[in-house]
C-alpha cells in the first residue's frame, strides 16, 4: 500500500518536472509557486524514487543469485550424468560463500553404490545364466552320446547275432556234407571189409577177433559241438581197434513148453565176450582238445542172439 502511494507521488512529480513550461504557465496563470515549493517537490520526488528503487534493487540481486544457483544445479546434473560411476562433490554458494552445500555428494555416493550393486547383481545373474546353459548343453550332449552308444551297442549285438546265425548255418551245412561223405566212405569201407572178411575171414562155425587197419581209424570218431564246432580224431588211434567176425551155428528145436508144440529157434551170433575202455583224443575246429570214452572189444565168441532190448532170444 505504501509503495502504491509513493508511486503516485513520483508520477505526479515526474509530470511536473517534464512539463516545466506548463508548470510555469500554470503558475503564471493559476498560482505562483515559490522556489521553496519547487525544492520541496524535488525532495519528495527524490525520496520517493529512492524508496521505490531500493526494494527493486534487492529483488534483482536475489533473482540473480537464484539464477546462478539454478545454473550450478544444471551444470552439476550434466556432469553427474556423464560421470555416473565416479564420486562427485558439488559445493554451492547460497549466500556470499557463507554456506557450502554438499547434499549431492551423499546422493551421488548412494547412486554410485546402488549402481555398483546392480552391476554386481547383473554379473552374477549372467554367470548363473551361462552356467545353466552350459549344464543344459552338457546334459543334451550326454543324452545324445548315451543314445548313440546304446544304438551302437544294439547294432553290434544284432550284427554279432546275424554273423553267429550265418556261421552256424554254414557249419551245419559243412557238417552235413562231412557226415554224408563219412557215411559214403563208411558204406564203401563196410562193403569192402565184408568182401575181405568173406574171402580171408574165419570159416563157418568160428568166431574170431579182427583188428582194423590203423590208417582207417583216422576221422572214425567224430562229433559236433555247438561251442567248438566239428570235433574228430585227426590222427590214427594208437591202440588196436578190434571187432568180432564169425559164423556161428544156428538151428531149430522142438518146443514142448507151449500148448501147441512147435519148432523153436536156437539163434547164435558172433559177439564180444570181453570189453575194455579206451580214451579217444578229439580235436575241434577251434583247436579245443578233449577225450571221449570208447568200449573196445578184446575177445569174441558165439553167443545167443539178442533182441534190440538186450535180452537173449530163445
Amino acid at each position: 500500500m505504501g509503495i502504491h502511494k509513493e508511486s503516485l507521488i513520483l508520477i505526479i512529480a515526474l509530470g511536473l518536472l517534464t512539463n516545466t513550461h506548463f508548470a510555469h504557465a500554470w503558475g503564471t496563470y493559476s498560482c505562483d509557486i515559490k522556489e521553496e515549493g519547487l525544492q520541496k517537490i524535488e525532495e519528495i520526488c527524490t525520496e520517493s524514487t529512492s524508496k521505490f528503487n531500493s526494494p527493486l534493487t534487492a529483488l534483482e540481486s536475489k533473482l540473480e543469485r537464484v539464477l546462478d544457483f539454478v545454473a550450478e544445479i544444471k551444470l552439476a546434473e550434466d556432469s553427474w550424468f556423464k560421470k555416473a560411476t565416479k564420486a562427485m562433490t558439488v559445493e554451492r554458494d547460497l549466500s556470499n560463500h557463507e554456506e557450502n552445500v554438499s547434499p549431492i555428494e551423499g546422493r551421488d555416493r548412494t547412486v554410485e553404490s546402488n549402481s555398483d550393486d546392480d552391476k554386481e547383481v547383473d554379473r552374477e545373474r549372467n554367470k548363473q545364466q551361462v552356467r545353466r546353459e552350459e549344464r543344459e548343453n552338457n546334459d543334451d550332449w550326454q543324452n545324445k552320446r548315451k543314445n548313440n552308444d546304446d544304438y551302437d551297442r544294439q547294432e553290434r549285438r544284432d550284427r554279432s547275432d546275424r554273423n553267429d546265425r550265418i556261421e552256424r548255418r554254414r557249419e551245419e551245412d559243412r557238417e552235413e556234407k562231412r557226415e554224408k561223405a563219412n557215411n559214403e566212405d563208411k558204406e564203401y569201407d563196410d562193403g569192402r571189409r565184408m568182401k575181405n572178411d568173406k574171402k580171408d575171414g574165419p570159416k563157418k562155425g568160428a568166431c574170431e577177433v579182427q583188428i582194423m587197419d590203423t590208417h582207417e581209424t583216422i576221422g572214425m570218431f567224430y562229433m559236433m559241438s555247438y561251442q567248438h564246432g566239428h570235433c574228430a580224431n585227426r590222427n590214427p588211434i594208437r591202440e588196436p581197434i578190434r571187432y568180432c567176425l564169425g559164423y556161428c551155428a544156428t538151428r531149430t528145436f522142438i518146443d514142448r513148453e507151449s500148448v501147441l508144440w512147435s519148432q523153436g529157434n536156437d539163434c547164435k551170433s558172433c559177439q564180444a565176450t570181453k570189453i575194455e575202455t579206451l580214451r579217444i583224443p578229439l580235436t575241434c575246429d577251434d583247436g579245443y582238445n578233449f577225450e571221449k570214452k570208447f568200449n573196445n572189444i578184446v575177445e569174441c565168441d558165439c553167443k545167443r542172439c539178442k533182441v534190440p532190448d538186450g535180452k537173449s532170444k530163445n
